[in-house]
């Protein structure tokens, strides 16, 4: 698990600590959270259209070797 993931222990409120710090402190890590997943998906994109070129240039050499 990243380091920047935070388990949801530590976010739990603590004595003396006021709600307005809770939650900002839940804002700050759904933000990171939707970073993290913005970059997931940037990723997941790459990867599928590397994978859909390899195809692509194996059907080109799979008619090419067929002729």
């Amino acid at each position: 698990m990243p380091a920047s993931v935070h388990p949801l222990a530590d976010t739990t409120r603590k004595p003396n600590e006021s709600a307005d710090a809770v939650i900002l402190r839940y804002k700050a890590i759904n933000a990171e959270l939707e970073a993290q997943f913005a970059v997931a998906c940037a990723q997941r994109d790459a990867w599928r259209e590397l994978v859909e070129h390899c195809w692509r240039l194996a059907d080109v050499e799979r008619k090419r070797w067929i002729k």
